[in-house]
């Protein structure tokens, strides 16, 4: 597991101890014009449906 792995779910832990709501690498599509990309980028974590949290090494 590396570092960033092991933070994001001490992270988590943490984040559902407070009783939020955690969803963990959310695929976010992009779509620019008539180019749609389903899988265009991945939030690591997302938090009350509204915060974005991106993880670095």
């Amino acid at each position: 597991m590396r570092d960033c792995e092991n933070y994001e779910s001490c992270l988590v832990y943490e984040l559902e101890k407070l009783e939020l709501s955690v969803q963990k690498q959310v695929v976010l599509p992009v779509v620019y014009k008539e180019l749609q990309l389903p899988n265009a980028y991945r939030i690591d974590l997302l938090v009350n449906d509204q915060v974005v949290v991106e993880l670095k090494p």
